[in-house]
């Protein structure tokens, strides 16, 4: 109870700041997204919560659906609970759709066209930021070693659901761009058109 009512806290504060709009109400917003995803494993902590009604409670606060979106937060855990039996894998699989389905209003915690009274408007340069910061998670998601080996042991129903998340989309589409991997792929090319010419 007390770790909830402090994570509450720590989302209306963060809420408050996003309503203010200014550098400094900015500023303070930013060191403590950056201060609760910097905490090791608290990710990977909220994710095995036995409790889904619990789970789905806490993934609700802004503070931890900011923390989640943030690079910081983004490490070998990820790998490791994908690897691990199915009840893991399947809160990490809650995790990339969390991640991928997360808008901007979602972090900021304001509900789109509602009127709040204070002086906040969103503007292009928070959409941008919105955008990079999810841009420079999914990189960091798919910078981790031995990611795609994880993906694929898979059962075949949670990698159909895992495919269709825009992490997994964007990681696909960085390996492919790979040089590593589009030399590999020409490889293969090269060997299946020797063996088609060579009966």
């Amino acid at each position: 109870p007390f770790v909830t009512w402090s994570l509450q806290m720590l989302s209306f504060l963060l809420n408050r700041c996003n309503r203010k709009g200014t550098y400094y109400y900015a500023t303070i917003r930013d060191t403590i997204i950056k201060a609760v995803s910097s905490i090791p494993l608290i990710c990977k902590t909220i994710l095995l919560i036995n409790s889904d009604r619990d789970l789905e409670r806490i993934t609700s606060l802004s503070i931890i659906r900011n923390s989640f979106l943030h690079k910081n937060a983004v490490g070998p855990w990820i790998v490791a609970m994908l690897n691990g039996p199915r009840y893991s894998q399947q809160r990490m699989l809650q995790y990339l759709q969390l991640i991928s389905k997360v808008t901007f209003h979602d972090l900021i915690g304001i509900k789109h066209g509602a009127g709040n009274g204070d002086s906040w408007q969103r503007s292009q340069s928070d959409i941008d930021d919105f955008t990079r910061i999810r841009r420079e998670t999914f990189d960091a998601v798919a910078d981790l070693p031995g990611i795609i080996h994880a993906l694929r042991i898979l059962s075949t129903k949670n990698l159909e659901q895992v495919a269709t998340t825009k992490a997994v989309q964007y990681l696909l589409n960085k390996k492919m761009r790979s040089p590593s991997i589009l030399c590999k792929v020409l490889f293969e090319l090269m060997l299946v058109f020797a063996l088609i010419f060579s009966f």
